[in-house]
């Protein structure tokens, strides 16, 4: 398979919407907490649906980092074993097994929660409901498009943490917080804007075979005028900058696949720019015969060892991607939205980076900006957990092409870049989809 690299798909008719919250600072706590601040002493992960294809993240943390293990309680047996059989420090991570019934999500640990500061400690915020879509049927419980959050809460007040509850939705990695020029800023992505009753509705149509645009059931006008308000008076931020409109395409993805803050006022943004729209239509139709032909050899091919899990998974899964006129769209949003996500930044004060990003890395999920950025509380380094994916043969070569560039990219910044094998790109997420900063 050709190398790849992942996006947000959002289809833009107008950027961004900035609202400021005030004449100054709403934090609740006193404390603003910027992404990029974090040591990586407490982290969250999730042990759904495999814990091993999490191996490589897992002893890419620092030693002395501790991992909180969620593990629903029918995994908590798979999930010993397999510990036991991994090359990993099995004395820093803690599980934390809930009720299958207590209601969960998916596989990515950032869909789950996000943390605030306290006086005392850390405040962990849930939206007040999580979606459930055709992505997430594999889950062995029946849910509807819209699951409340009071069991998840009480389950992990239960385990000692505070909780505070967003009236609101969050998708994972959809939300990054920033502090300079005086300013508390989160950046938010705008398909977190749903209103819960019309998803709910949008999908119980869908059932009886009446079709309704997505538009429909994001929130509109004044409502979400209150819910922006709503982010900033619960994550303590003076300025709200959403990035991205109500529309997406099937590979839609979240602002942690096209933008990563390396410091305050910094950041890297993924950059399409140098692709031609008659590059994009030579790509796409090359992708796409490529893409057909794979999914008709994929049984075969896997029957004969001749493909990874992720490489099986991903023709299995991405169906749409046969078709050449949805890759030419996939890749024109890709590059209008970095474009926009570029010109909106730089208008807030930004310094920004632009990483050239491989075409096919981005169809394939893969992306560089996925990452963890920390500063090593041993070294005092600022360091990045950065994913390394298959190359052209088909290995997680850090010397191949487009990782050794990524690399090389990330130590000119000053970053220390500790390279991590990422299996999880034939799911549609990276390293920071997996782990969620608890400290």
């Amino acid at each position: 398979m050709k190398p790849a690299f992942a996006v947000i798909f959002l289809t833009f008719a107008s950027l961004f919407f900035l609202l400021n919250c005030g004449n100054g600072p709403a934090d609740p706590s006193g404390r603003f907490i910027p992404s990029t601040t974090s040591h990586l002493d407490t982290v969250f992960m999730h042990a759904v649906p495999d814990i091993k294809i999490q191996e490589p993240l897992l002893q890419g943390l620092p030693d002395y980092t501790r991992v909180f293990l969620l593990v629903p309680d029918y995994k908590k047996k798979d999930t010993q074993k397999a510990l036991k059989e991994m090359d990993v420090d099995q004395s820093k991570i803690t599980f934390l097994v809930y009720d299958e019934n207590a209601m969960w999500r998916g596989l990515w640990a950032q869909d789950i929660f996000e943390v605030l500061a306290a006086d005392n400690g850390r405040i962990i915020v849930l939206p007040d409901f999580f979606t459930f879509e055709d992505y997430y049927l594999w889950y062995p419980v029946e849910f509807e498009p819209t699951q409340e959050t009071n069991d998840f809460g009480v389950f992990l007040k239960k385990k000692g943490y505070t909780v505070d509850i967003l009236n609101g939705y969050i998708e994972g990695g959809n939300i990054t917080s920033d502090s300079f020029d005086g300013r508390n800023i989160i950046l938010v992505g705008a398909d977190n804007l749903i209103d819960k009753e019309y998803f709910r509705e949008y999908h119980f149509l869908l059932d009886d075979g009446i079709h309704m645009s997505k538009d429909s059931f994001f929130l509109q006008a004044e409502k979400r005028e209150e819910a922006i308000l709503e982010y900033g008076k619960t994550f303590g931020a003076d300025t709200v900058l959403v990035l991205g409109n109500r529309q997406y395409s099937t590979h839609m993805f979240h602002l942690d696949q096209s933008v990563l803050l390396i410091g305050p006022g910094e950041a890297v943004v993924m950059d399409l720019s140098h692709l031609t729209d008659q590059d994009i239509e030579v790509i796409a139709a090359d992708f796409a015969a490529n893409f057909s032909y794979m999914r008709g050899k994929r049984e075969e091919w896997w029957e004969n060892g001749l493909l990874t899990d992720e490489e099986n998974i991903f023709l299995e899964k991405f169906s749409e991607l046969t078709d050449k006129n949805e890759v030419q769209f996939i890749l024109h949003r890709s590059r209008e939205m970095l474009e926009e996500i570029h010109s909106a930044l730089k208008e807030q004060g930004y310094t920004i980076h632009r990483f050239p990003q491989d075409p096919y890395q981005n169809l394939y999920y893969q992306s560089y900006a996925n990452s963890i950025v920390y500063t090593d509380r041993i070294t005092a380094r600022k360091t990045i957990l950065l994913p390394i994916f298959p190359g052209t043969e088909g290995l997680y070569d850090r010397e191949d092409e487009l990782n050794r560039a990524a690399i090389i990219f990330f130590e000119n910044l000053g970053l220390e870049v500790i390279p991590v094998i990422n299996y999880t790109w034939a799911a549609g997420g990276n390293n920071n989809c997996l782990i969620n900063v608890f400290r």
